[in-house]
């Protein structure tokens, strides 16, 4: 079997904890104190600043957007009212005839 690596094991502890290592941790502290975007003050105005107004202006206008929904609703009922009753299917794909011949169609009520 191939022996399992300890990622752990290369570590020394005295090593993580040496003179050179704790300096450059107070160097990063030092350096985030100084920075005006860690500051709480600047925290916090950056949360109060305003967003992007709603609703977007990209979005479509309301409107357009409910006569699309109008539309596509309107075409799936004529689609499926067709399917459900044969009388409308009937009105919409058959005109009368005047006489039955071979090979036609007769819609009886």
């Amino acid at each position: 079997q191939p022996e399992k690596h300890d990622p752990f094991a290369e570590l020394d502890p005295e090593d993580l904890l040496s003179d050179d290592k704790l300096s450059d941790l107070e160097f990063d502290l030092e350096m985030m104190k100084d920075d005006p975007l860690l500051s709480s003050e600047a925290a916090v105005e950056e949360l109060e600043k305003p967003s992007k107004p709603l609703p977007n202006p990209l979005m479509p206008n309301f409107w357009a957007v409910l006569s699309l929904i109008g539309v596509v609703l309107a075409n799936a009922l004529m689609w499926f009212i067709q399917r459900w009753l044969i009388s409308v299917r009937v009105f919409f794909k058959y005109q009368k005839a005047p006489r039955l011949a071979l090979g036609t169609y007769a819609y009886i009520t």
